[in-house]
């Protein structure tokens, strides 16, 4: 599957912004006419910019999009997929079930509600909380309900809060349901309505930043759901564009960049620089063909850059220089054949109604139909009546779909059991080698609730491999009818990250200015702040 629906958008567009601190929401004045541009094609293009930023779903940033489309002059279409799968398109009747801290249990439900403050508390979109993010109740049932945002996150919050992180306080889960509108955002719902806009952005895995970051250079991560303690092989785009002679570089605010989880980064330290040369090459008309904007890496759940828009650094602090980086380009000489993109990594935790595409439904009915059958080990007709063997076209779809697919052995079942099996026991290798490094750093003793989250994970990897019988009966709806609520302690949690705690850092000095534009909050915003726990 390609999972959580994220922001993205291709744009380019010249539009100045004053932000504030991360205090409460400043107004947005209206955006300006766009500036006309040239009729062109996709053959007047020679350099392509990509800016990634952190953790946004579409409806989060972007829910309200139709409703700033009908302000316009004339009103634009409302169209944008928003919200519900239904014809309301309106955040007026979404809600999740929040946690209750006092039962370990679903607590009211909370609705969607209009962000008023800039940041909030940090959401977890790592992997075991993002399953239980796409159907709280019946996990695993192959239904997306989209109703689990409010409860895990505050079950999260509440979980850091007990494990010694004290500035977690929002234990419902109530941030996981805000959003942003065009009077928070005016920059980035200026430059959805008046260039290309994706409302079908899938982030390719069910978990955090890294892996996702490695999906983005190589289509892969290699099997690694939380950052890896070592370098990976997998043959990265950077790699094939120089094999291609293509030319490329990497802008970075701090030094920092994903790439350098990859081993081919040794040897191409080079084509990292920072993100001032950028401004000095859309200046001097010297882009590279492919340019790669990177705003740091994430450690424990921080930025180290505060402009990368995870929930907590300040989102209009992020706008702003997001408009910073385009403007230098509409400005250039550069502007004539370039073409930015700019989209978001995951959705970060954050409430969307969409539910994650089908990868099958996406590589062609054989292949879906593959995977619709793969539980039974029935085999496919081919167009002339023969019968064939269906794991190697299985291979193919994880392999496509970013998996780590070993040469299938030669005892694998109809369905490659025995493939399945020798990847769970890498995997279980992998992650107890990545344990005994953590502790070697880390010597203190785990704590009961850690180890027996590892001890539940050992279990599911030492587990055979799901059998080539039909589905068991399910109860009323569709669902398994033993299943129960969940309570405290039926939502684990995979600890990613080490025992450091999230320091404040200081904006890098290309980010002064920013950092020091002054605060404009009007209406029922100006009693806000400060950074709210939950919005």
């Amino acid at each position: 599957m390609l999972f959580r629906r994220a922001a993205g958008f291709c744009s380019i567009v010249l539009l100045s912004l004053l932000m504030s601190a991360c205090q409460g929401l400043g107004g947005g004045s209206s955006a300006p006419t766009p500036t006309p541009t040239p009729a062109g094609s996709l053959n007047s293009i020679n350099h392509i910019v990509l800016f990634m930023q952190e953790n946004r779903s579409f409806d989060t940033y972007f829910g309200q999009l139709n409703a700033y489309r009908a302000k316009q002059t004339p009103p634009l279409p409302q169209d944008v997929d928003t919200w519900t799968s239904g014809t309301d398109k309106t955040p007026a009747n979404v809600s999740t079930p929040g946690y209750d801290p006092d039962t370990g249990k679903a607590g009211p439900p909370i609705k969607a509600f209009h962000m008023q403050s800039a940041c909030s508390e940090n959401l977890t979109p790592s992997w075991n909380e993002t399953h239980r993010i796409w159907n709280l109740f019946h996990t695993g049932s192959g239904v997306f309900t989209m109703d689990g945002n409010a409860f895990i996150e505050g079950k999260f919050a509440h979980d850091e809060f007990v494990n010694g992180l004290p500035n977690f306080t929002d234990f419902t889960g109530k941030r996981a349901m805000g959003f942003y509108d065009d009077s928070d955002l005016p920059f980035y719902y200026f430059m959805a309505s008046n260039f290309a806009t994706s409302d079908r952005w899938f982030s390719p895995a069910p978990t955090r930043t890294h892996p996702n970051r490695f999906y983005w250079m190589a289509a892969t991560s290699q099997g690694f759901v939380v950052p890896p303690l070592q370098q990976i092989t997998a043959k990265t785009i950077f790699e094939v564009m120089d094999n291609n002679h293509i030319s490329w570089k990497i802008y970075t605010t701090d030094g920092h960049t994903y790439f350098s989880y990859f081993a081919y980064f040794n040897a191409h330290h080079a084509n990292v620089v920072p993100l001032s040369q950028y401004f000095a090459d859309v200046k001097n008309g010297t882009l590279p063909q492919v340019a790669y904007i990177e705003t740091g890496i994430e450690v424990n759940d921080t930025s180290s850059s505060g402009v990368d828009e995870h929930p907590k650094s300040n989102i209009q602090l992020g706008a702003q220089f997001a408009a910073k980086l385009i403007n230098a380009l509409m400005t250039s000489p550069s502007w004539k054949d370039s073409a930015l993109i700019e989209t978001f990594d995951e959705g970060g935790g954050l409430y969307d109604h969409v539910p994650p595409a089908n990868f099958c439904e996406l590589v062609g009915d054989h292949a879906f139909e593959l995977c619709r059958r793969k539980r039974r080990g029935q085999t496919l007709a081919q167009p002339d009546g023969r019968t064939r063997d269906p794991a190697p076209n299985r291979e193919r779809v994880r392999m496509a779909a970013g998996e780590d697919v070993e040469p299938r052995p030669a005892d694998a079942g109809p369905c490659g059991e025995a493939l399945d099996r020798r990847v769970q026991e890498r995997r279980l290798r992998q992650r107890q080698l990545a344990r005994a490094q953590r502790r070697e750093h880390d010597p203190r003793p785990v704590p009961e609730h850690r180890r027996r989250h590892e001890q539940a994970d050992d279990e599911e990897d030492a587990r055979e491999p799901e059998s080539s019988e039909p589905p068991a009966e399910r109860g009323e709806g569709g669902h398994e009818a033993a299943e129960e609520k969940p309570r405290l302690e039926d939502v684990p949690r995979r600890r990613e990250h080490g025992a450091a705690r999230a320091r404040r850092r200081r904006p890098p000095s290309d980010l002064a200015e920013a950092s020091q534009a002054p605060a404009r909050r009007t209406g029922s915003n100006s009693g806000v702040k400060r950074c709210s726990a939950a919005g």
